[in-house]
């Protein structure tokens, strides 16, 4: 298990403890989803560890629907 911070326009923002592993959809589903009026085409991940690259920030635009 995992604790992870939710920030934004979600329904339950704040720290979850979440298995390890967990996919985006199931995170954005336990937080209870994006409120409206979220702006789901900058979204941020941020890492605690930076990844074989180096990153520890991520940018996505997700797409509902």
């Amino acid at each position: 298990m995992m604790n992870v911070n939710i920030w934004g326009h979600v329904k339950s923002p704040g720290s979850h403890l979440v298995y390890d592993g967990i996919d985006f959809a199931s995170l954005l589903s336990i937080v209870g989803g994006p409120m409206d009026g979220a702006n789901l085409k900058n979204v941020r991940i941020y890492r605690e560890v930076p990844d074989e690259d180096g990153s520890l920030v991520y940018q996505i635009g997700l797409q509902l629907g």
